[in-house]
């Protein structure tokens, strides 16, 4: 019989590390812990389980592991996350192994992903991840845009019956294939200032939307959280994974939209506008194809947007100021395509002064001085009441020294294009649905 060491590597995991050590119980000889400074109950409940904890500041997914098994006392060594767990199948048949002797050095496992604890059949896919290995063979990659274990010479992994279920709480679209497989590339991006939310962001594409994170609104295409991480007050955006072409388009020839929102941000702020502050974005690519993708912030408290400001006597007062933003924004040569009441989030300071921070970035060009399109943005400043369209666009004519009667046109001229491509955009949608296209 062989005996087997078991790695973890753990940060605020109280929510799952308890069912991940129940799918150990009974088939490992040791558990090795790695945690990087949990402020939950995480390491209390391993030190239940007898595992033996180690803390060490997070210096990447692939070292971390690797100081993991240079702590073990066995050759073999299962390595899984605390998000993780083996069903009953795949526990019966390490045990086996164990019983009966290796007759391989590596063994690769089918892992599936658990939606709120389902499994989920499309995650199913080839090319499945190597969890159990002979240590003196292998050793984890250091570059964390590919997480695997690499060895000395060439072998033929086993594959092990039975699944290793991965446990998330949201995503925004189905993964297909094997997008979940471990040859993918991650491409993270941290502000100066940020490196110690690294972790935090290499967990967040590999394994989604931290569970306790507020949903702030969630769209048909992105949803928006605000969480706390690392001492920093955090805004997360998640974009929906594209659909075919756009996966590929994104994928190798444009720059997604978590990325151009980041940019966008930081254009923003050096020409002197307020937005909350860009920390980081991060997206997971696989053959070509463009997964999931997300936008950090810095997080606004005690804010208000724009929405319906006539009904509004809060919004209504700063309606003026949102007039001479667009202005600026226009002498700027900044073209937001997505200038809306419910993208400008306010707020007021102590001395009573409005600060205006413009947000939902990815749809927005520089050095656009084309007065065609800068006035596009007046069609939808208020697309349910013209009178106001009208009143907007007189101030936004004086802020740029302009009658108000030609603001007045210009805005309703614009809001009247925007309803008819909106209502012809409709008309085709539904002409396609009746065709079955």
């Amino acid at each position: 019989m062989e005996n087997i060491s078991a790695t973890i590597i753990t940060l605020n995991e109280e929510e799952n590390i308890e069912r991940c050590l129940n799918s150990l119980v009974g088939l490992v000889d040791e558990i090795i812990v790695v945690d990087s400074g949990s402020t939950d109950k995480t390491v209390e409940i391993c030190k239940r389980y007898g595992c033996h904890v180690v803390t060490r500041p997070f210096a990447g997914y692939g070292q971390q592991r690797q100081y993991a098994t240079s702590l073990t006392r066995h050759r073999y060594v299962l390595a899984i996350d605390a998000d993780e767990a083996l069903d009953e199948e795949l526990h019966n048949q390490i045990k086996k192994l164990k019983d009966d002797g290796f007759d391989h050095r590596a063994y690769r496992v089918n892992r599936i992903l658990c939606l709120k604890e389902r499994p989920v059949n499309y995650s199913r896919r080839d090319g499945e991840p190597i969890r159990l290995f002979n240590k003196r063979y292998a050793q984890w990659n250091f570059d964390d845009k590919v997480e695997r274990v690499n060895f000395a010479e060439a072998l033929q992994p086993a594959p092990l019956r039975g699944h290793l279920l991965h446990y998330r709480d949201y995503v925004l679209s189905r993964s297909r294939g094997n997008d979940l497989a471990q040859d993918y590339e991650i491409h993270i991006t941290l502000a100066p200032g940020y490196e110690h939310l690294r972790g935090f962001v290499k967990s967040l594409i590999q394994r989604g939307v931290p569970k306790e994170a507020h949903l702030v609104y969630r769209s048909r295409r992105n949803g928006n959280f605000q969480t706390d991480a690392c001492g920093e007050h955090l805004n997360i955006k998640a974009f929906k994974i594209p659909s075919f072409p756009n996966d590929r388009i994104y994928g190798t020839l444009r720059k997604c939209k978590a990325e151009r929102s980041y940019l966008n941000a930081q254009a923003l702020e050096a020409a002197g506008f307020h937005t909350p502050h860009p920390i980081a974005y991060c997206y997971r690519r696989r053959g070509g194809r463009m997964l999931e993708s997300y936008y950090i912030c810095s997080h606004l408290d005690n804010t208000f947007d724009m929405r319906l400001w006539a009904d509004n006597p809060q919004a209504s007062a700063a309606m003026p100021g949102m007039a001479r933003l667009l202005a600026d924004l226009h002498r700027a040569g900044i073209w937001h395509k997505d200038f809306s009441p419910g993208n400008i989030l306010v707020r007021k300071g102590a001395d009573g002064t409005l600060e205006y921070n413009l947000i939902d970035l990815n749809r927005m060009e520089t050095g656009v001085h084309d007065k065609s399109k800068q006035l596009t943005n007046l069609g939808t400043v208020y697309i349910e009441n013209e009178e106001e369209t009208g009143r907007f666009g007189e101030l936004y004519a004086q802020a740029l020294g302009k009658s108000a009667e030609w603001g007045r046109r210009q805005a309703l001229h614009q809001l009247h294009a925007y309803q008819r491509r909106k209502k012809l955009k409709k008309g085709i949608k539904h002409f396609i649905r009746c065709m079955g296209l």
